[in-house]
């Protein structure tokens, strides 16, 4: 599921933010969940989880924000479905 999940994440936000953002989120993600591991032996498990959530939704909120001019300009989403 989490590979499914991510897939479809780097898709959705390759359409709306081109290739460059979508290889930048995908990483900074990827390193987060390497990290929730150590840091949910500090902080527990859950309080990992959310965190690192938290901060995912945040870098990708902030590296390939929702309904830029640049991406609705280039790429009509409705054609695609």
């Amino acid at each position: 599921m989490l590979l499914v999940g991510g897939a479809l994440g780097a898709r959705w936000t390759y359409q709306f933010s081109g290739l460059g953002r979508t290889i930048a989120v995908v990483t900074i993600v990827i390193v987060l969940f390497g990290l929730s591991h150590p840091l949910g032996h500090l902080i527990g498990g859950w309080p990992s989880v959310i965190t690192v959530a938290a901060l995912g939704a945040a870098t990708t909120y902030l590296l390939a924000p929702p309904n830029t001019p640049s991406a609705a300009s280039s790429t009509n989403v409705e054609s695609r479905t």
